[in-house]
């Protein structure tokens, strides 16, 4: 019997259009990918880096003190593992922030809620006049 092995994601994406399974896995051999991230996509990413610093410290301190290693009032030491992990998790977010994938949800609620670009510039205005010595 042949082995064939897949992912969960080859399999969504020929669902939804089998031409677009081929271009992003197979195409040219590896595949082609987009320039730009889904949100979802970087989210996750950063989520798991952060995961894993944390799995990471948490057996370095098993390795360390056995079995005992969570077994402490001491809570110093899990605020800086937990510091670390998110540190972690922001820095592979802002790898993929000025190539972030909307989609049209995300780009609505965002135009929703940032100003205008004359909208931001009147406020400039104002600041400036505000801020301008008195004649």
């Amino acid at each position: 019997m042949k082995r064939v092995f897949t992912d969960r994601s080859r399999i969504l994406q020929y669902q939804r259009c089998p031409r677009r399974r081929w271009h992003e896995y197979h195409e040219g051999g590896m595949g082609l990918a987009p320039r730009r991230t889904p949100l979802p996509l970087a989210v996750g990413g950063a989520v798991h880096e952060g995961l894993a610093v944390l799995l990471r410290r948490g057996q370095e301190r098993i390795d360390k003190y056995g079995a005992l290693a969570f077994d402490t009032n001491d809570n110093e030491w899990k605020q800086i593992m937990e510091d670390d992990a998110v540190e972690a998790a922001l820095a592979e977010f802002r790898k993929h922030i000025e190539g972030l994938e909307l989609d049209l949800a995300e780009r609505t609620e965002l135009e929703r809620t940032q100003p205008s670009l004359e909208d931001q510039l009147n406020a400039s205005i104002d600041i400036a006049k505000k801020n301008a010595p008195k004649k």
